[in-house]
């Protein structure tokens, strides 16, 4: 512990179901980053690809999601209705994170 904080290492994985190339500042940036500091990605682009994430989702402390963000519109279908359901339906702890555009 450190000033009440604990001073630890937390190991993590990118999972990105859209397309990086049609990314609206700053995701775009966020992504850049992502790539350049080497951090593990993964692209989920079909449901056949979310076995890697679903045995990922068995292993991890803690689920951080950044899917949809503000600009949802009509109902959740398709690949991404299905990554919800498995991280909703993983029993791990889920915070949302959104980036505001003002």
């Amino acid at each position: 512990m450190l000033g009440g904080y604990l001073v630890g290492v937390a190991l993590f994985k990118v999972f990105i179901v859209s397309d990086p190339s049609k990314y609206p500042e700053p995701a775009r940036r966020n992504y850049e980053l992502t790539i350049k500091l080497g951090i593990s990605t993964m692209m989920v682009r079909e449901v056949g690809d979310s076995e890697y994430l679903e045995g990922s989702l068995k292993e991890c402390a803690i689920v951080i999601v950044g899917l949809i963000g503000i600009s949802l519109r009509g109902e959740v279908v398709g690949l991404y209705r299905d990554v919800i359901e498995m991280i909703n339906n993983s029993g791990k702890v889920v915070v949302n994170q959104y980036i505001l555009r003002y």
